[in-house]
């Protein structure tokens, strides 16, 4: 591997992960990232940053996680008595393979910290980790010729778990086929066909304008009645009112139980994730309900106007 001299977080920095393939691409690329689809991720590749189209909650996501890997990596040395440093580095032969790693060490290979919730975690105690992650890893591994990686998920509380990863060499030739082809679309400008996952961006949107005023309308006028019920309330004075028509009175709900507070059932939430854990996905599958859908809409930067 060839180590670069690159602070994560720069501008540097992320103007090259725009121009390589990274370890955060790999699954993406594969079709098991749940956050980003081979499209999007060549999208990212091809355009300026300027012209990405991110509603900001992935990016709240990444953000908090890159916060918690400095306490990972402290914890990760208290626990294996190896200080891991972040670096960026590339293939030693294949120009667009690259990985900006969480943390390197010779003896104990490429680190890669995750926040992860209860679950994840109930899942790595088992040695198990999540297939996009695993395919992360294994990219890192083809990448920096190491053949051992270690995999620290943690909630960023006080509860982590470590995992080691092999190199798995009939994974990464698969991978490393897959990326090569996925490159060969970035190189010639062809995007990857879309995925259901993925916007369409017809040219003919009258149909989405429609929509649109549609959905300002039916905003406007629900917070128009908002203002027109707490109006009336001030008016009349009394919590129960009839009169032409309708009836309007004031309704008062019990408070929910916050479940999650109470020690007896966090302990035995904490047993049924690790129930969960090691049941095979085949077996749980029997016990899914049929699927549902329904079309949403949702506002690009748009806000009912108040009457």
């Amino acid at each position: 591997m060839k180590a670069l001299e690159l602070i994560q977080g720069s501008d540097e920095w992320h103007a090259w992960r725009r121009s390589i393939e990274g370890g955060s691409d790999a699954p993406a690329v594969l079709g098991i990232c749940p956050y980003r689809t081979p499209r999007e991720v060549y999208l990212e590749k091809v355009s300026e940053p300027s012209a990405l189209d991110d509603d900001g909650g992935n990016e709240f996501i990444f953000a908090k996680g890159h916060k918690t890997e400095g306490l990972i990596r402290k914890e990760f040395a208290e626990l294996t008595g190896v200080e891991m440093k972040p670096m960026c580095v590339m293939h030693d032969t294949i120009f667009y393979m690259g990985a900006s790693l969480d943390g390197f060490d010779p003896r104990l290979g490429v680190l890669e910290a995750k926040l992860v919730g209860q679950d994840v975690l109930a899942a790595a105690r088992e040695g198990i980790i999540p297939h996009n992650h695993m395919a992360q890893v294994q990219h890192q591994l083809a990448v920096t010729g190491a053949d051992i990686g270690q995999w620290f998920g943690h909630d960023g509380k006080a509860n982590g778990a470590l995992v080691e990863v092999r190199l798995d060499k009939n994974y990464v030739a698969g991978l490393m086929d897959v990326e090569a082809r996925f490159w060969e679309c970035v190189v010639n400008r062809m995007p990857p066909p879309l995925s259901s996952r993925d916007y369409l961006i017809p040219e003919d949107v009258a149909m989405l304008e429609e929509l649109r005023e549609a959905k300002v309308q039916a905003e406007n006028a629900d917070a128009y009645l908002e203002q027109l019920k707490a109006k009336a309330a001030a008016h009349y004075g009394h919590p129960k009112v009839a009169g032409a028509g309708v009836k309007f009175y004031l309704v008062t709900k019990t408070g929910s139980v916050s479940w999650a507070d109470i020690p007896e059932v966090a302990a035995a939430e904490a047993e049924i994730e690790a129930v969960k854990a090691r049941l095979e996905k085949a077996y749980i599958e029997k016990f899914r309900k049929k699927p549902s859908q329904a079309w949403t809409l949702k506002m690009d930067k748009v806000k009912a106007v108040k009457s």
